[in-house]
This record gives structure tokens, C-alpha cells and sequence, in this order.
């Protein structure tokens, strides 16, 4: 399988690859407020690269539980600065978290690698469209309610499996296309874990997976898992990181970039040495 844009490309089977979070946010669940001057967000980038990172995700609209929105012009002025500052200085793809069409182009104009959909009020086809136009990577997350599901494992291939072929009708190359199965998004805590679990489910579709689950707040059933999310549940997403990796996940999406890469890129020495 390959994940290409433009100006990138990833030929799996390879190492997992690590997309670094960076947060130009106030309220982010777990980092809020700590990089929302240029300055600062742009010396976290170039850190998260020297640190192992293979893609950096540049957010600028919060997604926690209750979010407040953010109007389009906030999030791109947001955006804008970091995108641009960091594009001249990483040799690494730029990723963008938005939901938003015309963020989507905007970035994508400034040299943005890909599109990270969470797909709040998804506008499909014209993201679709955006993204068949500029040939850069897309990101494809679920965030439908199926908390009263029994199999979600079931009700996310029939999704991936329709919104693939919308995108491909739209003009859009498969190998542009990454899954998120969404985890945290409109799922109940035992449906985060058995997608975690079955994780591998994407592939049936012949597609890259990404799983995000950093510091998510299905980590507080865990012994000391209701601490604040900020470094209080660095095991729990150390220890999916390893579980993913070892069974081929293809991207895992991380805030702790130097302590994923160490336990990540032993485990894998560690498996492939049998």
C-alpha cells in the first residue's frame, strides 16, 4: 500500500509512522494554551521532527467533548502563520486538523501535505473535490454517533467502504486515502477498545490506518487514568502505540512524540528480531 501526496510518499509495509500533534489552540483537551503564540508552536514542530516525528498535524480548532466552535477566519489566522513558518523549516509533511472546506484550501495553498478530517458535519464531496484538485493527502476519519451499536467494527468498513468510493467518484486516487477509525468520537468506552482491538479491520478496504488515541479520556477506567490528561495518561498511550504498532498499524498520531518513537521503534527491533 502507498500514501502519496504531492510533494510525499509512504510505501507500506515500513516502520510505523508517527504524526506529531501540535495544538495552536486555548482549549485543547490535553495541551491547551501551551502553543498558541508562533514562536512557540513553531519551535514544538521542529522539536517533534528532531524527536522522530514523520508528519506534523497543525490544529487550530479544538475537538474535545462540549467543544465551542471556532469561526473559519479565527481558525485560519490561527493557522496561517505556523503553517507557513514551519513548511520553510521541516523537511517532514505538514498535516492540517480541520473540518472546514475552505481552511482546507486556504492551507493547502500555503503547501500543506495533507488533510486531517475529523468530518464534523462532513461535507464530502466538496472536500472530496478540494482534495482530487490539489492531489494531497486526506485523511479520513469517522466521527458518527454508533454509541448503541453492538458491532462497530461493522458500521465503520461500511463507512470507509461507501465514503471511499464517493471520494473516488469525485476524482480523488485511492492512494491518497488514510482511515481513522475516530476513536473518542461518538463511541462508547468498550467500542473504543474493541476498535482498538480490531483495529486492523481498514485493511480489508486495502487502505493505511491511523489510530489517535493519545491521552483519550477512555484511558480513565486504567488505575490512575483520571489524572489530567496533560503526561497523566503517557502508559495507556505508550502502551496502545506498542499494541497498534506490533499488529501493523500504519500511522499512530501521538502529543508525545520522543516517548512514542523510543517505545514504538523498540518494540518493532524487538518483533522483527524473531
Amino acid at each position: 500500500m502507498t500514501f502519496k501526496g504531492k510533494e510525499f510518499e509512504f510505501v507500506f509495509p515500513r516502520p510505523t509512522l508517527i504524526m506529531g500533534i501540535l495544538n495552536v489552540t486555548p482549549d485543547s483537551f490535553s495541551d491547551g494554551g501551551r502553543f498558541v503564540d508562533i514562536e512557540s508552536a513553531v519551535e514544538e514542530g521542529i522539536l517533534m521532527q528532531t524527536q522522530g516525528a514523520d508528519i506534523i498535524d497543525i490544529g487550530a480548532e479544538s475537538t474535545r467533548p462540549g467543544f465551542v466552535e471556532v469561526p473559519p477566519e479565527e481558525e485560519y489566522k490561527r493557522l496561517q502563520p505556523v503553517v507557513l513558518e514551519l513548511k520553510s523549516r521541516l523537511k517532514i509533511p505538514i498535516s492540517v486538523d480541520t473540518r472546514h472546506v475552505e481552511i482546507a484550501e486556504k492551507v493547502l495553498r500555503l503547501g500543506a501535505d495533507i488533510i486531517n478530517d475529523v468530518g464534523l458535519g462532513r461535507k464530502g464531496r466538496e472536500m472530496y473535490q478540494l482534495l482530487a484538485e490539489y492531489g494531497a493527502g486526506y485523511i479520513l476519519m469517522h466521527s458518527g454517533d454508533i454509541t448503541g451499536s453492538l458491532e462497530p467494527e461493522k458500521e465503520l468498513n461500511s463507512f470507509f467502504q461507501r465514503e471511499l468510493q464517493v471520494a473516488l467518484d469525485e476524482g480523488m486516487r485511492e492512494d491518497q486515502i488514510v482511515f481513522d477509525p475516530g476513536i473518542g468520537f461518538g463511541k462508547t468506552v468498550e467500542q473504543n477498545l474493541l476498535l482498538i482491538k480490531k483495529a486492523i479491520l481498514g485493511k480489508k478496504l486495502g487502505r493505511p490506518l491511523m489510530l489517535g488515541c493519545s491521552r483519550k479520556s477512555f484511558m480513565k477506567i486504567l488505575p490512575g487514568g483520571a489524572t489530567p490528561a496533560g503526561g497523566g495518561r503517557l502508559g495507556g498511550s505508550l502502551a496502545v502505540a506498542c499494541y497498534a504498532a506490533e499488529r501493523g498499524i500504519e500511522i499512530l498520531r501521538v502529543h508525545d512524540v520522543k516517548e512514542t518513537v523510543q517505545a514504538v521503534r523498540l518494540m518493532e527491533k524487538l518483533t522483527w528480531a524473531e
